[in-house]
């Protein structure tokens, strides 16, 4: 066979002879193992559950890319995408391939080796170097039978995470556990390659049963003992390992472990959901469920806990019954009505999913209902700008009309005040603004269901300074739901400093049954030096604390392809005062994303810390080679431009810097006493005067007025600038130097009123 032989950004066109057999292990690695038999194998004694499942989307979430089984046009058809970019497919019969043309780059000849989905987009993976399997950014759409740009909104260039090169798109960390049965990545960061295998090419039995193996190989009664009976938490936990949007803590995760053991999910705190936690883009199904009244009910049909075999049927997956007839199973029969819908029977918005599971498209083509199951509130649109269903369907129209239309029809619910309240408040602490706090704290109370109670706790940890937020947090650390008590152990571990009455919280959290509150109990106490914690609580907290630490950077290395785990770890060693372990850490984050920016910025000033300042420029010069206008790296350039009495050079550094962000800190101060430097006062007088016109940079100017007057040596002027700030901004008056300038001037006034002769002395 010809195999494309292809670089990670920039691709030579180049073919090499092998065998099959001799790919074998990277190109086909769906072998049995000795746990795993393979659905097949399952079907023999369970033919209707194989029945059902062999056609649905489980079945067919990846195939091999071959004509027999994609469904895709190769027959010369071709599709653009991205920046300019074109690819023109082909097949001859036996292989799928494409010719990608993109601006810029040498055109590449690549092979199809597996596709993924097939109920509404098939995305296919092509194989490049050292094991990695990359998705390409476009699509076939089996419905409309067309290609597509998957991501037409957001056009993705060489060298972009994003791209179809990068290591966003690399489908052995992004796609294939979902994908597959059995899957280990079986990455390797010293060689940066993988020798992923998977057990089956497909979600099969044994992806929601566990491996099978024993089972099979059992006889008689022994062969049903404790294999494939979950409860319903354990099945949704098992749901939520592929249906959950979610960052991976732990490798191994089986049927009928707990969720939080192996993944950290995403929450509303973060913009993959709107505020009043409705999904925006992929955010898959688990959190937005969670939300819902109908996960904390009963199904009335089928006496248990809902969760998703009350829709889904479990083995084909498709939905138990069409249209609103499935949610009468438990709904009562006048919600079919138009006195209810206010539409009419056979319209559109007559279905229960219309107005309470309304869809977000994804990949541009591939629509998904929101599992919250929520009830629109256009009022929401008005404040918040979030989606409403009722606009979705009634675009000519404005949320005003659509809130004045469910207010004539509904009376509201005595829990709407509170969501809207919630939801308003969780969009103001995502920018940290003060006061939200309050809101929050009452929610961890107040709301009714797990999703949103953790939410306010995450957000809840952007306000750590306010003695009732941490009380708040504390006490629901040790909360009966894991979900929220992971939450509030996560917030307070945020910041840098670890609060005394946070401390004990976090120390207990140490030992917590479920994995994903301890790592984040020992990110929290990342600071804390074990020989400064009490005697008292030494021994007991001690052993602990060093267990959670070790899991915490065990953590990080799961995914240890991802730079932002290599950052992470070289925030954790420069807390704990490693400076070494983090400068490795950084510049093994940097090794695989050269251009991303927190590394590399908190490497130059871990450098500049060390004193090792020509090593800390060279980094600066390196992030503004990726990012030019990024103005932290410009205004950190000027002061280690200053520091080598570069003053000039610091000069065109702390400009830039000002240009790109008027208002950063500190840099109008140290460009005015550049200026001052350099013997140009009236420059700095000139450049400080302009900045007072301009509200976001007004204090700084004033106060930098003061200590370069003072500087020049024209002390009444800056008495002046500090008698004018302190009127202006009150708080000055506290400073040292506006202080001693202003009673300075008090002093003058009574020594000058003592000398005057018309001053009668008692």
């Amino acid at each position: 066979m010809l195999l494309v032989v292809a670089g990670l950004n920039s691709f030579a066109v180049a073919t090499v002879a092998s065998s099959d057999d001799g790919m074998q292990s990277l190109l086909d690695p769906g072998q049995a193992t000795t746990t795993y038999v393979g659905s097949k194998a399952c079907g023999q004694c369970h033919p209707r559950e194989f029945t059902r499942w062999q056609d649905s989307a489980h079945a067919w979430a990846m195939r091999r890319s071959r004509p027999d089984e994609s469904v895709a046009d190769f027959d010369d058809a071709s599709v653009s995408f991205g920046n300019a970019g074109l690819a023109a497919m082909q097949s001859d019969g036996q292989q799928l391939t494409a010719r990608i043309i993109e601006p810029g780059s040498q055109p590449k000849q690549v092979v199809m080796r597996y596709f993924f989905g097939h109920e509404q987009i098939e995305q296919h993976v092509v194989q490049t170097e050292r094991g990695r399997y990359q998705a390409l950014p476009f699509g076939f759409d089996t419905k409309r039978r067309d290609w597509f740009d998957i991501f037409k909104d957001d056009p993705r260039r060489p060298g972009d995470w994003g791209h179809w090169t990068g290591r966003g798109m690399t489908a052995n960390s992004e796609c294939i556990f979902c994908h597959s049965t059995g899957y280990k990545r079986n990455y390797d960061l010293q060689t940066d390659s993988y020798r992923s295998s998977w057990a089956e090419m497909a979600v099969g039995c044994e992806a929601c049963h566990g491996p099978g193996a024993s089972h099979a190989g059992a006889k008689g009664s022994d062969r049903a003992k404790g294999y494939g009976n979950l409860d319903a938490d354990s099945m949704f936990d098992t749901c939520a390992s592929c249906h959950s949007l979610r960052r991976v803590i732990a490798d191994g995760f089986s049927p009928g472990e707990k969720f939080l053991d192996y993944f950290e999910p995403v929450l509303l705190d973060e913009d993959n959901y709107q505020p009043n936690g409705a999904v925006r883009g992929e955010a898959y199904e688990w959190t937005s469920f969670k939300q819902s009244r109908m996960y904390r009910k009963q199904s009335r049909m089928y006496r248990e806990d809902v969760r998703c075999p009350a829709c889904h049927e479990i083995h084909g997956g498709r939905l138990k019954k069409q249209g609103n007839a499935l949610c009468l199973d438990c709904h009562d029969a006048s919600l079919n009505t138009p006195s209810h819908s206010h539409h009419t029977a056979a319209g559109k918005g007559s279905q229960c999913v219309a107005c309470h599971m309304p869809e977000r498209v994804f990949m541009q083509r591939d629509a998904r209902r929101d599992h919250s199951f929520s009830v629109p509130d256009p009022k929401l649109s008005q404040t918040l700008s979030v989606t409403n269903a009722c606009n979705d369907c009634h675009r000519d129209q404005t949320p005003e009309w659509a809130s004045k239309a469910l207010k004539a029809w509904f009376v509201p619910g005595r829990d709407r005040k509170l969501e809207r309240e919630t939801a308003t408040e969780i969009a103001a602490a995502r920018t940290g603004r003060p006061g939200a706090e309050r809101v929050l704290i009452k929610c961890l109370d107040t709301c009714k269901d797990s999703v949103r109670r953790a939410s306010a706790a995450r957000l809840l940890g952007r306000y750590l300074g306010e003695p009732a937020v941490r009380r708040a947090l504390v006490a629901i650390g040790d909360d009966g739901d894991d979900l929220v008590r992971n939450a509030a152990v996560f917030a307070l571990g945020q910041g840098d400093t670890v609060y005394k009455d946070v401390q004990a919280a976090l120390l207990a959290a140490t030992t917590d049954p479920v994995r994903s509150v301890r790592v984040n109990a020992a990110w929290g106490l990342r600071t804390v030096s074990l020989d400064d914690l009490a005697a008292a609580s030494r021994a007991k907290s001690l052993g602990g604390l060093r267990d959670a630490l070790a899991e915490w950077e065990t953590s990080q290395m799961v995914e240890a392809e991802d730079p932002e785990s290599h950052h992470a770890l070289g925030l954790f060693y420069a807390a704990q005062h490693r400076p070494d372990d983090a400068i490795s850490a950084y510049r093994q984050a940097l090794t695989l994303s050269p251009s991303t920016i927190p590394p590399r910025y908190n490497l130059s000033v871990l450098l500049i810390d060390q004193g090792r300042e020509a090593e800390a420029e060279k980094q600066i010069d390196e992030l503004l080679r990726y990012h030019p206008e990024y103005p932290a790296a410009l205004y950190a350039l000027g002061v280690l431009r200053v520091s080598r009495g570069a003053t000039r050079e610091a000069v065109t550094a702390f400009a830039h810097c000002l240009k790109v962000d008027r208002a950063y800190p500190g840099a109008l101060h140290d460009l005015a006493h550049a200026y001052v430097t350099l013997d140009q006062g009236g420059l700095a007088n000139y450049v400080l005067g302009a900045a007072l016109k301009f509200p976001d940079s007004k204090r700084e100017a004033m106060i930098t007025l003061v200590t370069v007057n003072l500087a020049l040596g024209k002390r009444k002027v800056a008495a002046g600038w500090a008698k004018i700030a302190a009127g202006e901004f009150p708080e000055l008056a506290g400073d040292a130097t506006v202080q001693s300038l202003l009673e300075g001037q008090k002093t003058s006034r009574e020594t000058k009123a003592t000398k005057d002769p018309r001053v009668k002395k008692k």
